[in-house]
């Protein structure tokens, strides 16, 4: 059984004639969750920190430091060397 992500209120998922998940009480029920339409305190996201002076952050993948480049739309990853940055994407 899964507890509601804003109330903690124990439900189960039913699906409607469209195919959408529902959550519902135990009781069968629809789930009205009130402290979903009312947030009390939402906690704000903590701000990105770069951890060097030239912007550059920590690839969550491999830990080498990276820069961000916008190419045509695109963000891609790079080196501070300024080479394109390539990781096995954490696989060991």
């Amino acid at each position: 059984m899964a507890n509601c992500k804003h109330c903690g209120a124990p439900i189960t998922w039913k699906q409607s004639a469209n195919g959408k998940w529902i959550p519902g009480n135990t009781d069968g029920s629809d789930h009205r969750c009130m402290k979903r339409n009312n947030p009390v305190s939402a906690p704000a996201a903590a701000p990105r920190q770069m951890t060097n002076k030239d912007g550059s952050k920590p690839c969550k993948f491999c830990g080498k430091d990276i820069l961000w480049k916008n190419l045509d739309g695109r963000w891609i990853p790079h080196n501070p060397d300024n080479s394109k940055h390539m990781c096995n994407r954490g696989v060991q």
